[in-house]
């Protein structure tokens, strides 16, 4: 997905909302950091889903 499909595919939503990534078992995590890797943009995640049952 590049930078324009992923702010295009958020215009629905409020800005206030949080943005969190899941994976395919339901684990989430909070995005720590957004910063540039070469030719690419890096998202990076905290390290843990703060809310589940582990």
């Amino acid at each position: 997905m590049t930078k324009a499909e992923l702010i295009k595919a958020l215009e629905e939503f409020d800005d206030d909302q949080v943005v969190v990534c899941l994976d395919r078992n339901g684990g989430w995590d909070n995005i720590e950091l957004v910063e540039g890797f070469g030719s690419s943009i890096a998202i990076q995640f905290g390290g843990g889903s703060p809310f589940s049952d582990e």
